[in-house]
């Protein structure tokens, strides 16, 4: 794993999240419940490799060997899906074959079904004859399918100019783009039905934010507070995008936002240099690209 910001390799694991030792990029933990049959492990120690290796998540891999009663086994797997957002199924000969895969298969469709965030992708692992070559292209694939984000909502802003320059640009790259100054008339309600919108699968709400709005508070800074809230309630997808000065860095920057709007302080977020374009254009879709994986 190396860091989008700077590329560093020197990242700290922390019990919730990974830091960027040399530019102070946090990585929030997602934590993965893999399926699988025991007979396939050798693929399977592929795919939670590859998830490891890519992207900063947290797969869960484990053989029950303490365990021998049904129920208490059942049990556990219960608790463990229950705790988690995302699933990978591998899906093979032996998997279908297995009560225990089913089993789960059964549970987490069942969740899906009542209405629980849960996250399901699926991992053929009789796909290739000599699995090492070609799969892990193919799982960062299957993946992204999964993360794929193409609908972009920007959350307002003090810097207007900043805000219409983002969306030419990512509108120029193919992007769906809507931003607040867009709505004319019933502007709460017309807000809160984007969001709603734009929280679907393939949608992504970017938030900028700077140090101005952070401090000096008003219209703005409530409206981004009001946004995020709408936007949790919605389970949309939010990409903090830090506005750095020479009169606020990044981990100065970083701190404020924790403390004003605490609800964005543990997400992904970009550090973004407005006096350097080009380059923090370039983050910022590296890290779409690499969380969001848009077309």
């Amino acid at each position: 794993m190396k860091c989008i910001n700077c590329g560093s390799k020197r990242i700290e694991c922390g019990s919730d999240s990974f830091t960027c030792l040399d530019c102070g990029q946090y990585y929030t933990k997602e934590y993965w419940f893999i399926s699988h049959s025991h007979l396939d492990i050798e693929k399977v120690r592929i795919v939670r490799d590859v998830i490891e290796e890519i992207f900063f998540y947290e797969p869960i891999l484990f053989f029950l060997k303490c365990l021998s009663d049904d129920n208490e086994i059942t049990d556990l797997i219960k608790r463990e899906i229950d705790a988690r957002i995302w699933f990978v199924y591998c899906d093979s000969k032996n998997a279908r074959k297995s009560p225990y895969v089913r089993n789960e298969l059964d549970y987490i469709q069942k969740l899906i079904d009542i209405g629980y965030s849960k996250k399901l992708i699926t991992v053929d692992l009789d796909k290739f004859e000599i699995w090492q070559k070609g799969c892990k292209k193919y799982i960062r694939e299957q993946v992204f399918k999964s993360l794929r984000k193409s609908k972009l909502f920007i959350m307002p802003t003090s810097d207007r100019a900043f805000t219409a320059r983002l969306y030419d640009h990512l509108l120029t790259d193919g992007y769906k783009v809507f931003y607040e100054t867009m709505i004319l008339s019933g502007f709460n309600d017309s807000v809160a039905n984007k969001i709603a919108q734009f929280s679907s699968e393939d949608g992504l709400l970017l938030a900028p934010i700077d140090k101005k709005t952070l401090l000096c508070g008003g219209e703005v800074l409530d409206g981004i507070k009001r946004d995020t809230v709408a936007a949790i309630d919605a389970r949309a997808a939010i990409l903090p995008i830090l506005l750095t000065d020479d009169d606020c860095k990044g981990h100065e920057l970083v701190q404020l936002l924790r403390v004003m709007v605490p609800a964005l302080g543990n997400r992904n977020y970009v550090l973004f240099d407005k006096s350097n374009w080009t380059q923090s254009v370039q983050k910022l879709e590296n890290m779409l690209e690499f969380f969001y994986c848009a077309d």
